[in-house]
């Protein structure tokens, strides 16, 4: 066995190791609370309140809710003792309000509230263990799609009984507690990620992104998360028949959103990925035409993977240091209030309308990515006819 250089120290190299672990089950664990609210809070108003939005409202109320601690929390320096009695208080009122759901009627509200606030806490969690990891950490990609099984797997098929409920409920308090447990003594504090959530991974693209026509694959990517992940629980019972069951169109779903993130962390970077994107957004327009609910789950499958594409080649950028850092937004409720506006929106157009609502969406990403692909093909062309050829 090799001899550890005298110029290490064991110690230090050990205690390294153990800081890098907590915060992959950190942020395993924080993408499972905010994969999981998407899931759960929508199969939920669907079955509670199918006449609010289509059963979107709950879905509504938690990302409302998440802009508004967020827009609280952010004004703070949290201590670690601090922020551990947030998270275990918010899991125990998420997770006593879902397993209590049949013997109240604000358990559902109430639950779906602190549950947008467990997100923003576990997020301030996973801020602190990457300071106190230096500021510099491996990718999240791998935990993410680990978060996103453990999710799926609480979720099963979208089959949300009080059984299922009662276990999510269970669930939250004990990732809470998880959480709670993996926070260092240090100062927790907000970061320079635009979304001041975890691993920049929240819906929607920052307005800069849409300045050059060239950029708007990327921003329609990002977009995409909102219309994908609420459509889920119906998208799931509408295209069941084609993937064999609810629960295997969902872990479909997620892993178009996951994988090829998961691959471009593990292979060399894209040489030209807004090109990637911007083309899987206009195969999944492509795909549309196919019979029945086939072309609407193709449809989101490849735009869910343009999603990862643009996610995954950001978070290279960023490691990098390629890509600029922005400032956090003076009003950080403002972007959770428009994705709330949109899910209401969406929900009561599915709900009027059926499959053509979301196969009007996904039309609108295709074409948003055609004029971006159109966009780049021209910059290339003229980059080519101004700077000659080395050769």
């Amino acid at each position: 066995m090799r001899d550890t250089p005298a110029h290490i120290d064991p110690g230090r190299v050990v205690g390294r190791s153990h800081a890098a672990l907590r915060l992959w089950v950190a942020r395993a664990l924080a993408w499972s609370l905010w994969l999981g609210g998407w899931l759960l809070l929508g199969t939920l108003g669907r079955q509670h309140l199918p006449g609010l939005a289509g059963g979107q409202g709950l879905v509504a109320l938690w990302l409302l809710a998440i802009g508004l601690a967020l827009a609280m929390a952010r004004r703070w320096h949290w201590r670690a003792r601090a922020l551990q009695a947030a998270l275990v208080l918010l899991g125990a009122v998420a997770g006593g309000a879902l397993i209590a759901l049949d013997r109240s009627r604000v358990a559902l509200p109430l639950a779906t509230v602190a549950w947008g606030a467990l997100v923003v806490a576990a997020s301030f969690a996973v801020r602190a263990l990457r300071l106190s990891h230096g500021g510099s950490a491996a990718s999240p990609v791998a935990p993410a799609a680990a978060g996103a099984v453990l999710a799926w797997a609480l979720a099963g098929g979208l089959n949300a009984m009080p059984a299922a409920a009662a276990q999510w409920g269970v669930a939250l308090a004990a990732a809470a507690c998880g959480l709670a447990a993996l926070l260092p003594r240090v100062t927790a504090t907000h970061g320079a990620c635009r979304s001041s959530l975890f691993d920049c991974a929240s819906a929607g693209a920052s307005p800069a992104h849409w300045r050059r026509v060239a950029d708007w694959p990327q921003a329609a990517a990002a977009l995409g998360m909102v219309p994908m992940m609420a459509s889920l629980p119906v998208m799931a019972d509408w295209c069941g028949a084609q993937a064999g069951s609810p629960s295997t169109a969902s872990a479909a779903h997620l892993g178009a959103m996951l994988l090829p993130a998961l691959a471009l962390h593990l292979a060399a970077p894209l040489r030209r990925p807004a090109m990637a994107v911007a083309l899987l957004l206009v195969l999944g327009g492509l795909v549309l035409r196919l019979p029945g609910a086939a072309g609407l789950m193709a449809a989101a499958l490849v735009h869910g993977a343009a999603w990862s594409v643009a996610w995954g080649d950001m978070l290279k950028a960023r490691r990098a240091g390629s890509a600029p850092r922005q400032a956090l937004p003076s009003r950080p409720w403002a972007p959770w209030l428009s994705t709330a506006g949109f899910v209401l929106v969406l929900g009561v157009a599915v709900d009027q309308v059926g499959p053509p609502a979301l196969a009007a969406v996904h039309a609108v990403l295709a074409g948003l990515g055609l004029i971006g692909l159109a966009a780049i093909g021209l910059r290339r062309g003229w980059h080519a006819e101004v700077v000659p050829s080395p050769s």
